[in-house]
């Protein structure tokens, strides 16, 4: 008999907007929001440390530098580095996951919430993904989070993505 564990943040995965109780289960989410949707990486590895927040000003200014606006894209990811720094034991459990951690910051979350709504059409975010366990610190509570926002505004959250760095 094979045995298998798993802890739960262990691999990549969508967190719904129903974590907070309401809004859409993963289930639910149509196909067109998770496959195929254009994106883009947000690059803040040279900047991370343990206490660093990804602020609106943070997005703005890569707005700025790369050219491009944010909300003509689906999915938002963002690359901070810092899953070098979590330890794997042999059966896969995450082990010494590093507290703090960087965040999206709450009025990072608005500004991508109301930054969506131009010219009375919505525009494009649908998602946003990180590299991390989750997009808020890891001893953020639902009334100061920033997937809370994210979350009662419909869009997604992805964690734990590996290898980002390969597709900027």
């Amino acid at each position: 008999m094979n045995q298998l564990y798993s802890s739960e943040h262990s691999g990549t995965q969508i967190e719904a907007p129903t974590t907070f109780g309401y809004g859409t289960p993963v289930d639910d989410i149509p196909i067109e929001r998770l496959w195929r949707v254009p994106g883009l990486v947000i690059d803040v590895s040279s900047e991370v440390h343990p206490h660093y927040k990804i602020t609106s000003e943070v997005l703005i200014k890569w707005e700025r530098e790369m050219g491009l606006t944010i909300t003509d894209y689906g999915i938002v990811l963002i690359h901070t580095g810092f899953q070098a720094r979590v330890k794997v034991s042999n059966g896969g459990l995450e082990k010494g996951i590093p507290s703090p951690q960087p965040a999206l910051s709450v009025d990072a979350a608005l500004w991508l919430l109301n930054d969506r709504f131009t010219y009375g059409r919505q525009r494009g975010i649908v998602g946003v993904g990180i590299d991390l366990n989750s997009l808020d610190e890891n001893d953020t509570n639902a009334t100061t989070s920033s997937r809370e926002k994210l979350y009662r505004g419909g869009i997604y959250a992805i964690h734990n993505l590996k290898n980002l760095h390969m597709v900027m």
